[in-house]
């Protein structure tokens, strides 16, 4: 998956961003996605 799929979600919302990495950490959530 390229950068701009994780990215993409941190722009719609920080809702999509606690669905896929609840328990990942603001700086970590990168790593577990």
């Amino acid at each position: 998956m390229a950068l701009q799929n994780l990215f993409s979600p941190i722009k719609l919302g920080k809702v999509e961003i606690k669905n896929r990495c609840a328990m990942a950490p603001m700086g970590g959530w990168i790593i577990q996605c």
